[in-house]
């Protein structure tokens, strides 16, 4: 209707166009009136008019149109939708929610301790301060077992209060491989993973057995003629079943692994393996 319109102004003004160029012919020649060309000239006026508003018309007719397409600023997949082809909404009203699919962020709650294992600061934001440790996501998919990697990109700002745990971010890039890559499996949303994060490296650790750790931060060594005396270590991490010890501890000497009652400095105990297995724990027993 609005070109439909526009095309109608357009032949108007060009006839009232030529009627008025026509008239001031007939007026140079004395072979019309002054109000004849009073009226050319008025009418060509109002030709342009309706000429300009009909394509005014147009052009909102247009960007009205453009606008029935809502488009999203990212590439994304469309999660919900709460309206349909061919409703009115008004401003402010939610018609869908999407979520980009350039890179997927998996939140992994870490301990406070694991957080200095990983060599990352409290506070981390990948910006400026170089990609975060390698990820690696695995998860059953398809009837195998899938793998994807990425990299952590920043730590919030807060301790979960219900599990006292910090959590970090990974990222990983191109979940949905977008770049159509047949080696890589697309990582889906709302896919529950077993995530693996590479922590710093540190040499001259000692691992020793979960048992071997006394008060949280010490442990008892067994020193000369057996006797055992009371030794303050850092720990570096706890992972399961076993403790990793960054200083405290020198080569070779023995740390007691046994549930002892009663320990006191200096006490003296019977090792269970007079020749230890290697590293540096042994189990022990007091003696009567």
């Amino acid at each position: 209707t609005a070109r439909a319109s526009l095309a109608r102004a357009e032949s108007e003004h060009t006839r009232a166009r030529k009627e008025l160029e026509r008239g001031r012919g007939l007026a140079a020649r004395d072979a019309a009136s002054a109000a004849q060309l009073d009226d050319a000239v008025l009418r060509e006026r109002v030709a342009t008019a309706v000429r300009r508003a009909a394509r005014a018309e147009l052009a909102r007719a247009e960007r009205d149109l453009a606008r029935t397409e809502i488009r999203a600023p990212f590439a994304g997949r469309v999660r919900a939708t709460q309206v349909d082809v061919g409703e009115f909404v008004s401003r402010g009203t939610v018609i869908a929610s999407v979520y980009a699919v350039d890179y997927a962020e998996i939140r992994l709650p870490v301990s406070s301790r694991d957080i200095t294992a990983l060599g990352l600061p409290a506070y981390y934001r990948g910006e400026g301060q170089g990609d975060g440790p390698p990820v690696v996501l695995s998860a059953e998919l398809g009837g195998a077992r899938r793998t994807w990697h990425g990299h952590v990109v920043r730590t919030e700002g807060e301790i979960d209060p219900r599990s006292r745990m910090l959590n970090v971010v990974a990222r990983i890039e191109d979940p949905y491989v977008l770049d159509a890559d047949p080696a890589r499996t697309p990582l889906p949303m709302g896919l529950f993973v077993d995530a693996r994060i590479l922590g710093r490296e540190v040499d001259g650790v000692v691992v020793l057995p979960r048992p071997a750790l006394r008060d949280g931060d010490r442990v008892l060594v067994v020193g000369a003629e057996d006797r055992l005396s009371i030794r303050d270590v850092e720990v570096l991490r706890i992972a399961g079943d076993q403790v990793v010890v960054a200083s405290g501890l020198a080569a070779g000497e023995r740390v007691c692994t046994s549930m002892l009652d009663v320990v006191i400095e200096g006490m003296r105990v019977r090792v269970a393996d007079p020749v230890p297995a290697p590293g540096p724990a042994a189990a022990a027993s007091p003696v009567p």
